[in-house]
């Protein structure tokens, strides 16, 4: 092993606050291996260790260790109930089917859902999704299928476009349960 002697990097190390001083190639190395672990010695070099305050945390202070004060509550965690009901006032201002289904995406859990995303999950094509939640009602627009409306309800988190429906048809949301309730028995 020899020191490397290279005085520019040794000048440029100095203005930087390092030492050259334990770095050392192999010798026989050739100029340009040489020259690229000089560049690498100095970029690693630069590495400094930090340190970081670590305050303890003390949960149960003064109390005694139950099982009541151990359990914590995640949200993460929590399971996800199935779609919800739009409140009514939100519903009295929806005239149209297509006026629904965009409020069922306004109204969407999650607010990081794509069009490509509910496309994937809800077995729609994906072209013809923008289609659905366009804000112009021009002739030309697709409407969402009656078929993929429960899927879109339970993915968006909310049931606007059957409230709607039920509301169209001049049904209760209290008729609608006992008529699913006939249906299943």
């Amino acid at each position: 092993m020899c020191r490397l002697s290279d005085a520019s990097l040794r000048k440029q190390a100095g203005a930087l606050g390092l030492s050259l001083k334990g770095i050392s190639a192999p010798v026989g190395a050739h100029q340009k291996g040489e020259q690229v672990l000089l560049v690498h010695a100095i970029s690693f070099a630069l590495t400094r260790l930090v340190t970081q305050p670590v305050t303890r945390l003390n949960f149960f202070k003064g109390t005694a260790l139950d099982h009541e004060h151990l359990q914590r509550e995640f949200p993460l965690l929590a399971r996800m109930e199935g779609p919800a009901i739009v409140p009514g006032e939100l519903m009295r201002t929806i005239k149209t089917y297509r006026q629904a289904v965009r409020l069922c995406w306004a109204l969407r859990r999650l607010r990081t859902l794509t069009f490509r995303q509910l496309a994937a999950e809800c077995g729609l094509v994906y072209q013809h999704v923008g289609d659905y939640f366009n804000p112009d009602d021009k002739p030309g627009r697709r409407d969402m299928p009656a078929e993929a409306v429960r899927h879109v309800e339970a993915l968006l988190g909310n049931t606007a476009i059957s409230q709607w429906h039920a509301a169209h048809a001049r049904f209760t949301v209290l008729e609608v349960l006992q008529a699913q309730g006939r249906a299943s028995a």
